[in-house]
Parts: C-alpha cells; sequence; structure tokens
C-alpha cells in the first residue's frame, strides 16, 4: 500500500514537472528565461522520471513478496485492494505498556510455552526423588501342569487336577543406586533453574517490546503531525513559488529547490503515515486484537 501510493505521488510530480517544461519551453521560445534554466527543468524531469520508475519497481517487488508470503503463485496482474485508512490515523492513543504487558502475559503462547517448560521440570523433579524411596510390589498368577504327552488325560482333567495358584509381595530399598539417584535429583534441580530463568527472560524480552511499541506510538504520532503541518507549510510555498516562476518573477534554481522541498515533505508524510498506522498494529498484536485494517 505504501508502494502503490508513492507511485502515485511520483506520478503527480512528473505531471507538474511536464506541465512547468512546457511552460518553460514557451518562455524560452520568447526569450523570457535563459536555455540554462530551460535544460535545468527539463533534468528536473528526466529525474522524477527515474524516481517514478524505480517506485514501480519497488511496488512490483512488493507485490511479489505478498503473493510469496501468502504462497500464491506470481501473476502480473495482482492488486491489493487498498482501504480507507483516515479512521486510523492520529488516534491521539496513549497505551500503557503495563496495560498491555498484563493482557500479553495472559495470551503470548511464548509465555505459555515457558510456563509449562517449568512445570514439567519441577515433575522430572518429584520424578527423580521417587528413586530414592522405597518401592514395594506385590505379584500374583494361576497355573496348570497341562501337557499334550500326558495319555489319559484330557485338557480340562489336568487343569482341574494341576492348578498351581502363586502370589509373591517383594520390597525394594535403594542402596547401591542411592547416590545415582541423587546426582540425578541434582541435575533435575539445575534444569528447573534454568527453566525459571528461560521463563523469566522470556517475560523480560516480551515486556521490553511492549514497552518499545507503546512508546514508537507516541512518537509515531508526534511525527505524523509534525509531517503534516510540514506538508501544510510546503504545498503553500509550493503554490507561492509556481506562481512566481510562471510570471518570471523567480528562476528555475530556486523553482526547482521549491518543488524538491515538496517532494520530500510529501515523502516524509507518506512514510510517517505507513509508520504511525503499524505503530498502532503493533500494539494490537499484543493485545490480542485481531490485525486487520
Amino acid at each position: 500500500m505504501y508502494a502503490g501510493e508513492n507511485v502515485k505521488n511520483n506520478q503527480k510530480q512528473v505531471e507538474a514537472i511536464t506541465e512547468q517544461l512546457s511552460l518553460a519551453q514557451e518562455r524560452l521560445k520568447l526569450s523570457v528565461i535563459s536555455t540554462s534554466d530551460y535544460l535545468q527543468i527539463k533534468s528536473e524531469l528526466a529525474s522524477e522520471k527515474l524516481t517514478l520508475a524505480n517506485s514501480q519497481n519497488n511496488l512490483t517487488l512488493a507485490k511479489i513478496t505478498l503473493e510469496q508470503l501468502m504462497e500464491l503463485p506470481v501473476i502480473p496482474d495482482f492488486e491489493v485492494i487498498a482501504p480507507s485508512l483516515d479512521s486510523l490515523l492520529n488516534k491521539n492513543e496513549q497505551p500503557n505498556a503495563q496495560e498491555v504487558y498484563n493482557l500479553a502475559l495472559r495470551m503470548k503462547p511464548q509465555v505459555k510455552n515457558a510456563q509449562l517448560t517449568t512445570e514439567s521440570a519441577k515433575l522430572d523433579v518429584k520424578i527423580a526423588k521417587a528413586e530414592l524411596l522405597p518401592s514395594l510390589s506385590m505379584n500374583a498368577g494361576l497355573s496348570s501342569g497341562y501337557s499334550s504327552a500326558l495319555d489319559g488325560f484330557g485338557y480340562f482333567d489336568q487343569v482341574s487336577n494341576k492348578v498351581a495358584p502363586s502370589a509373591g509381595i517383594s520390597l525394594s530399598i535403594p542402596v547401591f543406586q542411592k547416590q545415582q539417584a541423587k546426582t540425578n535429583v541434582s541435575l533435575a534441580k539445575i534444569t528447573v533453574n534454568e527453566a525459571e530463568l528461560d521463563e523469566i527472560n522470556t517475560k523480560n524480552e516480551l515486556r521490553k517490546s511492549i514497552e518499545q511499541a507503546c512508546t514508537d506510538v507516541t512518537s509515531a504520532q508526534i511525527e505524523y503531525a509534525a509531517s503534516q503541518e510540514k506538508y501544510q507549510s510546503q504545498m503553500e510555498s509550493d503554490q507561492v513559488s509556481t506562481e512566481k516562476f510562471k510570471n518570471g518573477l523567480m528562476n528555475s534554481v530556486d523553482y526547482l529547490f521549491e518543488k524538491a522541498n515538496l517532494i520530500t515533505a510529501e515523502s516524509d508524510l507518506l512514510q510517517s503515515k505507513y509508520n504511525l498506522i503499524f505503530s498502532y498494529k503493533v500494539v494490537d498484536f499484543y493485545k490480542g486484537i485481531p490485525i486487520k485494517l
């Protein structure tokens, strides 16, 4: 979307310079301006056409990147429908980093994964400690002395006469493997400590990212407001300089300087616009709000 708007802005600049070049050509014929002034306007038009070509190429690359991210085949007539973004601009939000962080803690998968890893490590400690405890086991069985080699006794006769039940109980007390069990417990505790540190680090990284995102919103709002003011001022200045140039009250150097300032102000406004929208959406992401325009 940014690349698309940039192309439109560059097209307008080419049209404006083309119009001024036509005017300069007429004034050159009337010997109102010098050949040098005319050539400067012509050179500026060539420069703006090159800028337009580069921006069109950037738009094409942006579309290809988007198609590939969406796992779609690259087609030449792929277009993006741009929604109205006016309602998203400069909402004068003051996001509270702590509130956003509290929301993110409850829903972000990396935090949940770190918490589950810690819980799993704690269970491993309990399992390792169980190796230090005596174990009591019981067993029971029922068998018969049936053999197909015996004559005169069928299967059921042998089973009824040769049933041999058995039962047993055993107590195992770890003695020789006790040291190994203690080592396993120590290793499991170290794993718990590592998991807890990873969990803390995950939460800290999330907190810092959210604090930066909230700060970016404030900065982006200020930057967008300043860019709007600068662009409006430069627009008015450009209108005055254009009239002066048409009436021969300004030379081509000063006129092109004012035109360059307008182009810069327009570019700065476009960048600050999308930077502001992006900063809003980053905070929405941490809040768990679906990303949409």
